[in-house]
């Protein structure tokens, strides 16, 4: 069985240290458009692959993460402002389905015509069909490769992402994707920002919330 962590790379150097020294599975880091110095960085960090792309945000880093190594078993993807807590995580994510977030919150988007509304609506069609019940925090969360393949056949993952809005929307677009793949999110832990932000107490990791230049 084969692992492979996919960290999401934004001018994100104060974090990448630490997060690469608590990782026990083989990584790659894909940076998604940083600062020449930060490029730099990524670079002459020997102890792990990159790869290099121009914007796009997370979810596009994870999914040319996954067609750079298309023949792992299983699949984390994650941000780079994050610490692992539990060396061994994997484990934990791939028993309860084929796909599953860390944290999982409310599908709620709002109305149709609000920002989030309307980027679904453009990268999935209708929203009155085929909606799981919880969005991937993040997103940040374990797929199988069965899974990974099955929303890559039937053209289901989320577009590239340019705004704070397209961000969010994000985190309810793949879950809708893996839904509509066959592959119903599950979550191992429902939101709560206070968990996140003030007690850090949430198993496996601890997330940041960086102001990124």
């Amino acid at each position: 069985m084969s692992e492979l962590v996919v960290v999401a790379y934004h001018n994100g150097s104060q974090y990448l240290e630490p997060l690469l020294d608590s990782l026990m599975y083989p990584t790659l880091v894909v940076d998604t458009g940083s600062r020449p110095d930060e490029q730099e960085y990524l670079r002459r960090h020997s102890q792990v692959e990159s790869l290099f792309i121009q914007g796009g945000g997370c979810t596009e880093a994870y999914l040319q993460g996954y067609r750079l190594h298309p023949g792992c078993d299983h699949y984390f993807f994650m941000h780079d402002s994050m610490r692992v807590k539990e060396r061994d995580f994997m484990p934990f994510f791939a028993r309860p389905r084929p796909v599953t977030a860390w944290i999982g919150f409310n599908m709620d988007w709002g109305t149709p015509e609000s920002a989030e509304g309307r980027w679904l609506a453009s990268a999935y069609g209708s929203l009155d069909r085929a909606i799981p019940p919880y969005a991937i925090f993040g997103p940040i969360f374990y797929a199988s490769a069965a899974a990974m393949s099955a929303i890559e056949k039937v053209n289901r993952w989320s577009p590239p992402l340019w705004s704070r809005s397209d961000l969010t929307a994000s985190e309810r677009g793949l879950a809708i994707g893996f839904h509509r793949a066959g592959f119903t999110p599950d979550f191992l832990e429902p939101y709560d920002n206070d968990r996140i932000d003030v007690y850090r107490n949430y198993r496996f990791f601890d997330k940041y919330r960086p102001n990124r230049p």
